[in-house]
């Protein structure tokens, strides 16, 4: 009971804190990042050894300055999910922009569906979001839900609102074929890494060697969908 009513707390905050405008929010995440860097360390040491590994041939000074640029956007890229609450169309469409729609385009007329392989580069919450107002073919974002009930609807509502249909990782096959008559596009965050009883690929990646996600090939191989990179 004390969990939800805390939760149920700390939707409305988040709410209250989305109506603002978006150059006070930034100012925000700036107090936001020095919390993260510097008060709290959050996952610092982790950050720190992954670009050790990935660029060992940078010098220390280097590194540091990569690390806080990292923090800085890890900053802005959570005030800006915040904001996802009551971003208008309008305001979405200015900031989040595609090039090549009429490639995509082109299959979803002919009655094509497509993948989308989505990383976790830039604010891909927004263009996930964005995809529903710019392509004609009906959106299926799939997602991990959160542990906490509240705030997976939260965020359920948030992606959701300009017409995309969040669809839960174990529901992926079923939602794909329960759409196969229609032009759909299903967005993946295809550089997440697997379970370990989905391990089967390893290569490296920044130079670590990294499990890779196959199951986006396995499904744009079935017939009742077409892979588009």
């Amino acid at each position: 009971m004390i969990n939800k009513r805390l939760s149920k707390v700390g939707i409305f905050l988040l709410n209250m804190l989305s109506l603002l405008p978006l150059f006070i929010l930034y100012r925000l995440a700036d107090a936001f990042y020095v919390l993260i860097f510097y008060v709290f360390g959050y996952r610092r040491k982790v950050v720190k050894e992954n670009l050790l590994n990935a660029f060992p041939e940078k010098t220390t000074t280097e590194i540091c300055a990569i690390e806080k640029r990292f923090y800085k956007f890890l900053a802005s890229l959570f005030i800006e999910v915040i904001k996802m609450k009551s971003i208008s169309k309008k305001e979405l469409s200015k900031r989040v922009k595609f090039k090549n729609v009429d490639l995509v385009e082109a299959y979803l007329k002919n009655n094509e569906s497509v993948i989308f392989c989505s990383s976790h580069y830039g604010n891909y919450e927004w263009v996930c979001m964005a995809i529903g107002l710019n392509f004609s073919g009906e959106h299926y974002p799939i997602y991990k839900p959160l542990s906490s009930d509240a705030f997976d609807n939260w965020f359920l509502n948030m992606r959701g609102k300009f017409g995309n249909h969040m669809v839960a990782m174990r529901q992926t096959l079923r939602a794909i074929q329960a759409s196969k008559n229609e032009a759909t596009m299903f967005t993946f965050g295809s550089d997440q890494a697997p379970s370990k009883d989905e391990s089967n690929y390893w290569t490296m990646f920044l130079n670590q060697e990294s499990s890779i996600q196959l199951g986006v090939e396995k499904i744009a191989k079935k017939p009742i969908v077409l892979f588009f990179t």
